[in-house]
């Protein structure tokens, strides 16, 4: 049982070292993930449909961690509210160590759906809901584009990166990849911003918004609350800040039919992976939905990375969420931009917690 606050902070300590360790959304990521999505595609034009030869870093053991994870937990009392939330979050983790094991096995694809079995069967149905209509957007004609990596262009995404982090004042350093799969990734400290991608001027500013505002100051934020919760993120927090990001998007008018379509088109092709889907299937899926070959491939290769990761089945259902609860409570935007919660952690943390207030960052 917890006897002190400096016990807690021990286990949030603990808790912050074995995600960085886990690292499971960068760990589930081919090391030729981009060249091989173009040998894939090459394949496909010339009539061979054939699965992707992904290869990953070297999984490493976490038993240990599950063990130190074990052991802090005994370390906390099941009738305090606040530390079931700490219970959560370690079984989420212990979770992901297990996932981290089994990238690019079998058992991977149904230990990632366990992993992402949040949310309730009405929120399921809102998100088809919204699939069955965002997939009759027609798909928009080619847009004039910006290189995303062109440092000397005001406008390119990694310009525009840049300048989004400063005028927030984020201590965030912001890199360029040439192995990235997404257009741009938020992590501890650090942006991303993927070279070579050719992107309209709303998708620049579309992603721009998605990671500074949706991700990295919410991050930032967690560090100055006096709950270590807040940092250390909630079991299905993460998930439902991605819910958040797309609530921002919407809200901000950047959300185009472009990107509803891509979101519906992904949703489909995570459900089925969870049904049993191979790469090729799923491509020939999305490309029966009127989506072009290229872009279909990237969905795919996004959806199975790892073996079935599959992620994509969250966004739609936490955009319903945060849709309704902060219709029905606008404090819920504040607390949401103040760290990676759940909802349903939300609700306890306010027994715990002042309201939210939002100071100047930096």
């Amino acid at each position: 049982m917890v006897s002190t606050s400096r016990t807690l902070r021990s286990i949030e300590r603990l808790l912050l070292a074995v995600e960085r360790q886990v690292a499971l959304i960068s760990r589930c990521r081919p090391r030729n993930a981009l060249t091989e999505q173009q040998s894939l595609v090459a394949a496909w034009q010339s009539g061979r449909r054939r699965l992707p030869r992904w290869t990953y870093e070297a999984v490493p053991e976490l038993s240990a961690h599950r063990q130190m994870l074990s052991e802090a937990s005994t370390w906390l009392s099941e009738a305090e509210p606040l530390h079931d939330l700490y219970f959560q979050r370690i079984a989420e983790l212990q979770l992901e160590t297990r996932l981290v094991e089994a990238v690019g096995t079998r058992q991977f694809v149904e230990l990632a759906r366990h992993r992402h079995e949040h949310g309730s069967a009405a929120e399921r149905a809102d998100a088809l809901a919204l699939v069955r209509r965002w997939l009759l957007i027609e798909p928009e004609a080619p847009r004039t584009t910006i290189r995303s990596d062109d440092e000397q262009h005001p406008q390119s995404l990694y310009s525009s990166m840049c300048r989004a982090v400063g005028q927030l004042r984020l201590p965030v350093r912001v890199t360029l990849s040439d192995s990235l799969v997404a257009a741009a990734a938020t992590g501890e400290n650090l942006i991303v911003v993927a070279k070579d991608r050719h992107l309209s001027l709303n998708d620049t500013r579309r992603i721009v918004l998605h990671e500074t505002l949706g991700h990295a100051l919410p991050r930032h934020r967690a560090t100055q609350q006096t709950v270590g919760l807040f940092a250390v993120g909630s079991a299905g927090g993460n998930d439902e800040q991605e819910g958040y990001a797309l609530f921002l998007e919407s809200r901000g008018g950047v959300m185009d039919e472009a990107r509803r379509r891509e979101l519906a088109l992904r949703h489909i092709a995570a459900l089925g992976v969870h049904d049993g889907a191979n790469w090729v299937e799923t491509t020939e899926r999305l490309t029966a939905e009127g989506a072009e070959l290229a872009s279909a491939a990237a969905i795919a290769s996004r959806v199975h990375r790892a073996g079935g990761l599959a992620r994509e089945v969250v966004y739609l259902p936490a955009l319903c969420r945060v849709n309704r609860a902060i219709g029905a409570d606008p404090d819920v935007e504040e607390w949401l931009g103040r760290g990676r919660l759940s909802l349903d952690a939300i609700d306890t943390l306010r027994q715990f917690d002042a309201p939210p207030v939002l100071a100047a960052d930096g």
